[in-house]
């Protein structure tokens, strides 16, 4: 091998020129560079894929399994998930949880607040029901007792013959039944 200074007649110069006597040594040169070549871009794709695997596993994969853990962890109650600080499909996902988890606790919130209402109206109606059924029982002996008196005093004045106080006596036994 040769290196030599060479001036064109454009008046460009090359530096660096390999002259050979045998093409048996030019092939050699290539094979070893395409071999260093296929090593180096071997080496440089195998970075990459790891640089690549590193930062999907902490910006993608690391934030899903978070959100899996507190999707397991949950019991009887939904609870919402800790805001996420970066803004991408992830973090939207997250909010939309966060909303959903808020709405359901608001819905059981109503929920719990129609029971108690309910409760509430329906032991008011059985309140009502007792005092009406033991004021009625309470109402009706004397009231009875008001009608057949009534009834024996329009007997007794009709065998007398007295029928000035019949209407009297039918408005008290009316009001009474």
């Amino acid at each position: 091998s040769v290196y030599a200074l060479l001036t064109l007649p454009s008046g460009d110069v090359i530096i660096g020129g390999v002259i050979t006597k045998s093409e048996r040594t030019i092939s050699a040169l290539g094979a070893r560079t395409v071999s260093i070549a296929t090593a180096l871009m071997a080496f440089v794709l195998a970075g990459g894929l790891g640089a690549l695997w590193f930062s999907l596993r902490h910006i993608v994969i690391a934030r899903i399994q978070r959100m899996e853990r507190h999707l397991r962890a949950q019991s009887d109650a939904i609870t919402p998930m800790a805001p996420d600080r970066t803004i991408d499909e992830i973090s939207h996902l997250t909010t939309a949880y966060n909303a959903l988890a808020r709405r359901i606790a608001e819905a059981d919130e109503r929920a719990g607040a129609a029971v108690r209402e309910r409760e509430s109206t329906a032991a008011a109606n059985r309140m009502k029901s007792d005092f009406l059924a033991n004021i009625s029982y309470e109402l009706r002996t004397p009231l009875n007792d008001v009608i057949g008196y009534a009834d024996l005093i329009g007997e007794d004045l009709a065998d007398r013959g007295d029928t000035s106080v019949a209407p009297d006596l039918k408005r008290i036994t009316g009001a009474a039944r």
